[in-house]
């Protein structure tokens, strides 16, 4: 469940990630032939998100209880950040 928590917090932020990257013009960016990759992440970002949060709150209900004091404030720390960050 570990290994679940921690795959779903790196593609929320990835996903998030290459939204932004695939349609704004940063260096690089614009080079590759990424705009059907950008648009299909565009149309289906809600189906993305949707199971990658269900992910997270399945791994997050077993892991967290069980987590150490450290653990519980570094996942609180980067759902925080992912909330803050991406809404």
């Amino acid at each position: 469940m570990r290994k679940l928590l921690t795959l779903s917090l790196v593609l929320l932020f990835l996903i998030e990630i290459s939204q932004i990257y695939f349609i704004m013009p940063f260096p690089g960016s614009q080079e590759m032939n990424s705009i059907n990759l950008a648009y299909w992440i565009h149309n289906n970002i809600l189906w993305i998100r949707s199971v990658l949060l269900i992910a997270l709150v399945v791994s997050l209900v077993r892991v967290f209880p069980k987590a150490k004091k450290v653990g519980k404030v570094v996942i609180s720390i980067f759902l925080i950040l992912y909330g803050y960050i991406f809404y």
